[in-house]
């Protein structure tokens, strides 16, 4: 049991590929799952070596999204950026879906709270709302250690 729960807790592809080949990987498997839906990846000034709390937490926070985005939102098309500059981090995952149902902010919505708590935990902030023109945008800000 302990060894399926580990890689749960930290895909092992994190100890071994830097953050940028871990979501091409990533964006590559959802591409084989869900061969209807597009996906594109922007990685900009990404260091080659991230801290080992940051890479675990974007790495989970565009994971939550984008699973959220799959399950919920009946998109065609997920947008995922990610770049580095000026001593922070920043994400943004954009479904181009119905949009957040009028009650997520209702208790019981775990995986939203826990993307931004992920951030908040790291000294940073986390948003999600819904995204001009439709569909949902998750964003995240992390300073770099």
């Amino acid at each position: 049991a302990m060894h399926d729960l580990i890689p749960r807790l930290r895909p092992l592809a994190l100890e071994n590929l830097a953050l940028g080949e871990v979501l091409e990987e990533q964006v590559a498997e959802w591409r084989r799952q869900y061969p209807q839906v597009e996906f594109t990846l922007a990685l900009s000034g990404l260091p080659q070596e991230l801290g080992e709390s940051c890479m675990l937490a974007v790495y989970r926070i565009i994971q939550e999204a984008t699973v959220n985005a799959l399950r919920h939102s009946d998109t065609r098309r997920i947008d995922i950026t990610v770049q580095a500059d000026a001593g922070r981090l920043s994400l943004d995952v954009r479904d181009h879906g119905r949009g957040l149902q009028s009650d997520w902010k209702k208790p019981g919505h775990f995986g939203i709270r826990g993307m931004c708590e992920r951030a908040r935990v790291l000294g940073g902030e986390g948003v999600v709302e819904n995204a001009e023109g439709g569909g949902v945008r998750v964003r995240a800000m992390l300073p770099l250690e």
